[in-house]
Formats: C-alpha cells, structure tokens, sequence
C-alpha cells in the first residue's frame, strides 16, 4: 500500500510506502514537519477504509489517478489540429478516445474528505463511493470549527 500526503504545515505532498515504514512518524522533505502516521491495523492487512492514518478521520471517496495535466493536453492537441484534419475534426473524436482509453486504464485512489490523504493499491478502493459534494461540504466545515475551538482553547491558556 502506498500513502500520498500533504504536509499539514507546508502543504507539500510527499508519498510513503507502508511496507517500508519504520516509524510512526512522517517527516516532510521540505519542511522538516513530523506528522505522526498510524496505519490501523485492519487497513494494513484487510485493505479496508475505517480511518485515515494521517488525520484520524473516518470519510473518504474515490477517484481515478488520472493526470489531469495529460488529459487537457490531448484535447488542446485535438482541437488544435481540428481544422487541418480530414474528415473534418476526426482529430477531436480521436483525441476522445485517447484520453478515454487512457482513463480506463489508470487505477482508483481512495482520498480523505478531510486531509485529502491518498491511498494506493488497496482492495477497498473499490467499495468507496465516488466524490459528494455536500459530504466535503461537512467535513470542511467540521475541520473549521475544530480549528476554531483549537485557536480560542490556545488563547485561553
């Protein structure tokens, strides 16, 4: 399993392989953070989603670890040579094709609603539902009242 995060204090991502971690602890190449890592057992060995290693938190969807960069580049390439091809815009259908072609092919990831913590090469990828909008909207604003009592429970003390 393969975990891809973002530093909480600077924001850079940064992936670890599970197999391979010795500690508890990951430390970010940019900044030096030491963010603590905490795979539970059952996602380690079963594959499952019941809480993120990163933030502890329990929501997650999926998606496909689809280059978006990629994908943009084939349709501007498409539509560029648009004019010039024969038939006219066959190269707008092939390019479709490509950049569908090229999306089945590409694995899921499972992402955290909160951290946005990726998780490569898990059984139970399959089992997440697809992105909510509304479920983001909670968790975000779950993560700024959390923030919130955390700032005003500092300025108490």
């Amino acid at each position: 399993m393969e975990i891809g995060l973002y530093c909480p204090a600077c924001r850079k991502s940064a992936r670890l392989d599970t197999e391979a971690l010795e500690t508890r602890d990951s430390t970010c190449p940019r900044c030096g953070h030491v963010a603590p890592v905490e795979v539970s057992p059952s996602m380690r060995d079963e594959g499952s989603f019941d809480r993120c290693a990163l933030c502890g938190q329990d929501r997650f969807f999926k998606q496909k670890s689809f280059n978006r960069v990629f994908g943009i580049g084939v349709v501007l390439v498409a539509i560029a040579f648009a004019p010039f091809t024969s038939p006219p815009y066959i190269s707008l259908f092939i390019g479709a094709a490509i950049d569908g072609v090229v999306y089945l092919l590409v694995p899921w990831v499972g992402i955290c609603y909160n951290c946005e913590t990726e998780y490569r090469g898990l059984p139970g990828i399959a089992q997440l539902e697809p992105f909510e909008h509304l479920v983001a909207q909670r968790v975000q604003a779950r993560r700024a009242r959390e923030t919130d009592e955390q700032k005003r429970s500092r300025s108490e003390a």
